[in-house]
């Protein structure tokens, strides 16, 4: 059986690559069961996913119960391991590892064009958000999935597009063009 997503967005997805006028990899922090990543590698054919998950469930070390509430707790979204549908395309990259380690490995070895977010803590988000401007090529795609559920992520994501000057859209996503980051792009 296929997995699915637990948030469908297919549609954002295909909006956001037939806009984005680079050809780069995609990424996706935090992918459980894997049903965005096979998304992911639909709409993006031939690009390449990199899943950033420790696919050992939410990490103990990244949560912080004052901002991150009692919704999802530590452990929660364990299967087990890399889902076996992950490794039957050689097009996913499963990256496993918290993100603050598995980042600094691949640093050089590609560019985003999409990055697909959902890692529900603020200090993973953190941990993604710290990398991800070394990572993103001009007008990348920047889907987040947590934004309006859980109250980390929510100021995590805040926090990410004021520091940049990013417009966070009315379907969670933003992309990575204003002042602030042509100028780092250019630099």
């Amino acid at each position: 059986m296929t997995p699915q997503p637990l948030v469908n967005y297919r549609d954002t997805f295909k909006k956001l690559l037939a806009t984005t006028p680079t050809h780069g990899d995609i990424a996706e922090f935090g992918v459980f069961g894997g049903g965005a990543t096979l998304q992911l590698v639909e709409e993006g054919k031939w690009r390449r996913v990199w899943a950033f998950d420790t696919f050992k469930g939410l990490p103990q070390e990244c949560f912080i119960a004052e901002i991150d509430g009692q919704a999802n707790l530590p452990g929660k979204f364990d299967i087990g391991g890399v889902p076996d549908i992950l490794v039957k395309d050689c097009r996913i990259i499963p990256m496993i590892g918290r993100f603050e380690y598995t980042l600094p490995k691949i640093l050089g070895l590609t560019k985003f064009e999409l990055v697909y977010v959902d890692c529900d803590y603020y200090k993973s988000h953190h941990e993604v958000f710290a990398w991800l401007p070394m990572f993103l090529l001009p007008k990348a795609g920047i889907v987040f999935d947590d934004y309006t559920r859980l109250d980390g992520a929510k100021r995590a994501i805040d926090e990410f597009t004021e520091r940049w000057d990013l417009t966070l859209h009315e379907q969670h996503y933003t992309i990575w063009d204003s002042p602030k980051t042509k100028k780092l792009l250019s630099s």
